[in-house]
């Protein structure tokens, strides 16, 4: 049996990883492959403010 703190963990860590992956990704979201090779040449590898 799992205890419910056990599940309460597990529950947040996919909580969290879904909200990094989603704002990490955002960058490239609804992106064409060719758009996005020339906006990013050397793959994305950091966020800038707006």
């Amino acid at each position: 049996m799992i205890s419910k703190e056990k599940i309460y963990d597990r529950l947040m860590g996919c909580l969290y990883r879904q909200a990094f992956g989603d704002t990490l990704g955002l960058g490239a979201e609804e992106q064409y492959a060719d758009r996005m090779a020339r906006m990013y040449p050397n793959k994305l590898q950091r966020y800038d403010s707006w």
